[in-house]
This record gives structure tokens, sequence and C-alpha cells, in this order.
């Protein structure tokens, strides 16, 4: 009897061992399932965060009287609300005409008939260009207030005379709109001596500039033809080079000056916005075996990413989280660019047909407004002008603005 008794006993303590081994391998089955799925979940988590195809919806469309080209000034205000282009007639004839339109609303013709190679227009939906008289050797910066309808000019002090030529070149590089700050740079051919300066067109206050004069001394070479990109409030200017690997800052206040990038042989990038909204990243072009590169560099780390062929890269415009949209003129086609994560993802396909090319873009600085210039091609069918070899179809273009 008692046998039988330890023998029961010993079955039921197997019986509870082999339960609480089930019940702990089930455990730690749940546990690397949940650690599995949790993985999984960041990461779905990490594809999430990278941006998808946006959707926009179109809220104004209308056609232009002439074309607008490939490397047009097209640009919103901060706020989408208004818009700005400058077109011109397909044979070339007329001189360039520059409009202002405010979205669904109504469209100025700039009367004042600025170069649209220095013309500037800013964040706050102001109009800067240049109206100096060649012939008078009168240099003079004009702006329009569409808010006010009202143009006003200022006037380049004497004492600026002998640092600048006979005309300004305000464009999104070197006006400071918050600090109203212009700044100039004149290559001396006499001397192969570049000088810039400095000039507050509110006050008339110019100051000649001295840092293209340290960063030869300082760092033993020749730096000619400048380039500056300027801070909104005009504390710090970028000067970089063409054909040299260097991108320096200078801070006004302290008089600080740092070489902040020194990676490849490079030249500017002539886009619409060079520096991020942030000023932490500038797109420019490097040289590579294989012929010229589109770079991002970054002005806090030093380095640089190649996102293409430098020649398929039309535009680049910035959003004020940092990242930017790039058209890639291959594709037709807009992508979205995070170099904080180093993701390029297809942001905007326009849906062409075979006879329309996409032109160029804007977007305002949080992207709910985008625009689109769209050319389209029309076949000439008159059959008086079958034997002319030299009958182009015909094309008009389109601006559409579409809402997020």
């Amino acid at each position: 009897m008692n046998m039988n008794k330890i023998i029961l006993a010993l079955i039921l303590a197997l019986l509870v061992l082999a339960g609480c081994n089930s019940t702990g391998n089930e455990t730690k089955q749940n546990e690397q399932q949940s650690e599995t799925t949790g993985q999984e979940n960041e990461t779905q988590a990490e594809k999430n965060d990278q941006p998808e195809s946006v959707e926009y919806n179109e809220i104004d469309i209308f056609e232009i009287d002439g074309e607008l080209g490939r490397e047009s000034r097209l640009r919103f205000d901060s706020s989408g609300e208004l818009l700005f282009w400058a077109e011109s007639d397909q044979d070339q004839e007329d001189e360039d005409r520059s409009y202002i339109r405010k979205i669904n609303d109504e469209t100025r013709l700039i009367e004042e008939k600025p170069v649209t190679t220095s013309i500037y227009f800013s964040p706050t939906g102001k109009l800067y260009f240049d109206n100096s008289d060649y012939g008078e050797k009168y240099v003079a910066l004009k702006t329009y207030d569409f808010a006010t309808d009202s143009y006003e000019e200022f006037p380049l002090p004497e004492e600026a005379d002998e640092y600048t030529a006979v005309m300004v070149h305000p464009d999104y590089q070197v006006i400071a709109h918050e600090g109203n700050f212009y700044i100039h740079s004149v290559s001396n051919l006499d001397t192969d001596k570049d000088t810039p300066y400095l000039w507050n067109y509110e006050t008339d206050e110019v100051t000649a500039l001295t840092i293209i004069d340290e960063i030869t001394e300082t760092y033993d070479g020749e730096f000619h033809y400048p380039h500056f990109e300027i801070s909104d409030d005009g504390s710090v200017v970028y000067i970089y080079f063409s054909f040299k690997a260097a991108i320096f800052s200078y801070e006004f206040e302290t008089g600080t000056l740092e070489k902040i990038f020194d990676q490849d042989f490079s030249l500017p990038s002539r886009n619409k916005n060079a520096l991020s909204i942030d000023q932490s990243y500038l797109p420019y072009v490097a040289d590579d075996r294989d012929g010229r590169v589109f770079k991002v560099a970054n002005l806090e780390t030093g380095d640089g990413v190649e996102l293409g062929k430098a020649r398929y890269i039309k535009h680049v415009n910035h959003i004020d989280d940092g990242t930017m949209l790039i058209y890639k003129d291959e594709e037709e086609a807009i992508y979205h660019y995070n170099p904080e994560t180093n993701t390029e993802t297809l942001y905007f396909d326009p849906n062409l047909e075979d006879d329309q090319s996409l032109i160029s873009f804007a977007i305002n600085d949080n992207a709910e407004r985008l625009a689109i210039v769209i050319e389209t091609e029309i076949e000439n069918n008159d059959d008086e002008d079958e034997d002319d070899d030299d009958d182009e179809p015909e094309r008009y273009q389109e601006i559409i603005v579409l809402e997020k």
C-alpha cells in the first residue's frame, strides 16, 4: 500500500514538472514572438517614417503667354498665397516679363520690367530687383511689395562705388530680407582680387569685408570668384568658390571665420534654394571621374552625400522641416530627400502624357502648396507647311497649383 502511494506521488510530481516545463516553454515562445513582433513593428515604424507619395488636389490652373525655361524663376512666398514667375516669348524677341499671382485671385505684371537674371522673390512676398542705369553708372536696388502694390528704390551710396560694378545682383543667396542686408563682390581684373562689401539698404551703411583676404591668408591658397549664401537675419554668411574644395562660414558680430566643409573639388549649385531653411545643408556639384555629380553637404558634420548625376537634377526646393524636394529631369518626377536619414522617396508624379513635359516646380515652406509648370506640344498639321523642315511643333505651358 505504501509502495503504491509512493509510485502515485512520483507520477504526480512528474506531471507537475512537465506542466511547469510546458508553461515555461510557452512563456519563452511568447516572449520570443513578442520580441519578433516588436522588431517587425520597429522595422515597419521606420518604413512608416519615410514619406510616401503625397496626394495633392488642384486648386488653380492658368496658361501663360510665353514660356518658362528649365532654369526659370518660379517661387512661392512662405505662405503659398503668392506665386512669382518670369516668362518670355518662344521667339525670344521680347524682353522677359515678371508676374506675381495671388492664388485663385489676380495676376499682376511687374511694370518696371526687372532683369530676371537679377531678381529675388522673398518668403515675405516682396520682390527685389536691379534698377541700375548702365549709361549713367547709376546703381540701385528696387523692391515691389504686393500687399501695398508699391515700389521703393534704394540707390547705392557713393562710398560703395569702389566696391561695385554698374549693377546689383539681388538673389536668394545675397539678400537677407530680415536684416535688410545685401552682400556683393567685385572681381578686379587688374589686381586679380575679389572685394566684397555688405550694404544695409535701409540705413545706407556700407561695410567693406576682408573675408576673402582672411581666407587666402589663413588657408594659404588663392581663392577667386566667391559665391555667398547669407542667412535670413544677416548674421552669418557662407562663402564658397568655383573650382575650390571648401565652404566657409563667417559670423559678422564675432568676426569668426571657419572652414566647415572640405571634401570635393566642387562647384556651387545654382538652384532655386541653396542653403536649407535651417542653414544645415547645402546642395553642390562635384567633379567625378564619370562626370559631375550632385551632392548635399552637411554643414555641421562636414559630410557629403551623392544624390545622382548633376545633369539630371534640375531643381532643389527646401521644406521647413529640413528636408528637400528634388526634380529629376530624366524621370520627370519630384523626389523627397531626408538628409538626416539619407533616404530618398518618390514625392510627386505628375502622370504626364507623351506630349507633355515637367518644366519646373515650386513649393511653399510647409509643403502645403505645390506649383508645377507643364509644357504640352501641339503637332502642326497645316499642309502648307509640310515641306518646311524648320517647322517645329507648337507648344504651350500651364502653371498648375495644387494643395494637400
